[in-house]
């Protein structure tokens, strides 16, 4: 029997017909993903949102232009404001009223930041205490700078003629006030003592018959 089947292209062959395409299953979603996908969407959002704060939001505070030591009363010239992005951690004084006119009671540093913890308001002289002015050579009081807060001892240093009154037995005191340096380098240091050590000290405390000696803890 003769084969009837039409070529198109008898050179060819018999056409082969084309596979039918293959069905793609649909891809499952997974539930944890896009969750965790959305968390750090959010996480990083809100980490620029707390960037943004951080960096565009200053804040005016107290800083220190002069250097003030322990103990030392605390002026408006002492200070500065300067503009910082606050940090969680640090409290820094923003109120000038909070700090001039107290002591300082640590060193304050120029440059830095004034908090709370740094000024205090407690009295050097205490209950029962009287303030008097103790004249020094170089030769009576420390190398070292006396500043306000630190307990002295008094001691008394007869004349050359050994002559006149002195101390009998030396004086704990607090120093209040250090004045400033005259030509002489004469210095006049304000000391806290007992009221009733006020009658041997007074008379030779500005005859240079009473030297001042920093106690060893310096405080």
């Amino acid at each position: 029997m003769a084969d009837t089947t039409f070529y198109p292209n008898a050179a060819t062959g018999p056409v082969i017909p084309a596979a039918a395409p293959r069905a793609v299953p649909p891809r499952r979603r997974r539930p944890g993903i896009i969750a965790l996908s959305v968390a750090l969407i959010l996480a990083g959002a809100l980490g620029g949102v707390q960037l943004y704060n951080s960096v565009g939001h200053t804040y005016e505070v107290l800083a220190v232009a002069k250097a003030v030591p322990v103990g030392g009363m605390i002026s408006a010239d002492d200070l500065t404001t300067v503009r910082i992005s606050l940090d969680p951690g640090i409290k820094p004084v923003s109120d000038a009223g909070l700090v001039v006119g107290k002591r300082a009671a640590v060193g304050l540093v120029p440059g830095t930041l004034i908090t709370r913890g740094e000024v205090t308001d407690a009295q050097l002289i205490g209950a029962g205490q009287v303030q008097v002015g103790i004249a020094t050579t170089v030769n009576q009081r420390p190398a070292t700078p006396l500043n306000p807060g630190q307990k002295v001892t008094l001691i008394g240093i007869p004349d050359s003629s050994g002559g006149g009154p002195t101390l009998s037995a030396p004086v704990s005191g607090t120093v209040v006030l250090v004045g400033p340096a005259d030509s002489q380098q004469t210095v006049v240091v304000d000391v806290a003592i007992s009221a009733d050590l006020a009658p041997q000290v007074e008379p030779v405390a500005g005859q240079g018959k009473v030297g001042i000696v920093l106690d060893g803890s310096g405080s």
